[in-house]
């Protein structure tokens, strides 16, 4: 299963984790945000195809945010987050880390930690159904803040989930659209009763994810995909 953040799913708040990684026939290296602040994230990659950092920063300034990826095999192990801000107190430390405990091959518990103090912030607790087939991820601090309710298709792929959140009893639906070889084409969204939001996602001859697009900004990109080769 790829996990990555929801960086790859650009304008969908409180999305679950469970996207695929690297999706495509390649790895991209940046994704440019075409229309308004232009927002750019610039990715690295291993030689095994796994994502190891990540770059956030508004053109021409400097990454304001920088996340690192650490890896067991294919295990997310932890994701590390440097505040550039924060250099003269952390130095070369990361400012926060994201801890990742897994088992049967599936994550269970994710926790927050501030380098700070080495407090815990909030926590994911993941509780899978006995096929694997759907799940909840439970998020809570000194109490439970929103619950996420996952279910995927039968070759794993994420395709509903419901975040309802405790504090006032609000839900976000997500349903997800794909194609038999793979490729995510389009997220719908719905919160409350505000209009269904659709994340759409076009595709060039070679399998490589190039554009996400908004229903509520028709006829454009709103961010586009870099890759080292054209």
């Amino acid at each position: 299963m790829g996990l990555i953040p929801t960086l790859f799913i650009l304008g969908i708040d409180g999305a679950p984790r469970l996207w695929p990684m690297g999706i495509g026939a390649s790895r991209p290296r940046a994704i440019q945000g075409v229309t308004g602040v232009p927002a750019r994230v610039e990715l690295e990659w291993d030689d095994a195809g796994r994502l190891i950092e990540s770059r956030f920063s508004i053109r021409p300034e400097p990454a304001w945010r920088r996340l690192t990826y650490v890896w067991r095999e294919e295990v997310l192990e932890r994701i590390r987050e440097f505040d550039p801000k924060l250099a003269e107190l952390f130095g070369d430390e990361p400012a926060t880390e994201e801890i990742w405990t897994w088992s049967g091959g599936r994550p269970v518990e994710v926790r927050n930690i501030t380098n700070e103090d080495g407090s815990e912030t909030t926590r994911e607790d993941w509780a899978w159904s006995d096929d694997g087939s759907s799940l909840t991820v439970t998020e809570s601090s000194d109490r439970v803040l929103a619950r996420n309710r996952v279910n995927l298709d039968a070759r794993g792929r994420l395709i509903h989930s419901v975040r309802e959140y405790t504090i006032d009893g609000s839900s976000k639906i997500i349903d997800l659209e794909w194609t038999p070889d793979d490729r995510l084409i389009a997220v719908r969204v719905r919160a409350g009763h505000g209009p269904e939001l659709v994340i759409g996602f076009r595709w060039d001859e070679r399998g490589r994810l190039i554009a996400q697009t908004r229903s509520d900004m028709p006829g454009v990109d709103v961010w586009q995909y870099e890759y080292d080769e054209p």
